[in-house]
């Protein structure tokens, strides 16, 4: 996974796979995580994320944290300073998915 900074390719360095515990296998469902993700989105304001293939096909991950002043977070119903208002797959508005209930997991399924 990577993103364009300046016309540079930078890569998400913390793009990992979950791991399984209590009764969220995450690991078996192949869920990724990043927390690096949030930070450039709600600070560096970079909202586009690729996920590159060996075959060379690109998906687009539109990911938008957003900063919040500590009065915005005090009232925000996440109570949180970068609080997650939206993701798009390929253009696609993606809800999380609701089979999950541990934790917010957003699924892209690849066509």
């Amino acid at each position: 996974m990577y993103y364009l900074k300046d016309g540079a390719k930078m890569y998400v360095s913390d793009f990992t796979r979950a791991i399984n515990g209590g009764e969220l296998n995450a690991y078996d469902l192949g869920i990724q995580t990043s927390f690096r993700i949030e930070d450039i989105s709600a600070n560096e304001n970079i909202k586009n994320f690729y996920l590159e293939y060996p075959n060379s096909d690109v998906d687009t991950l539109f990911i938008d944290y957003k900063r919040l002043s500590e009065k915005e977070a005090f009232n925000h119903p996440c109570y949180c300073y970068t609080p997650l208002e939206q993701v798009k797959y390929n253009g696609i508005t993606v809800l999380p998915d609701s089979n999950i209930k541990q934790q917010t997991v957003y699924r892209f399924d690849k066509q």
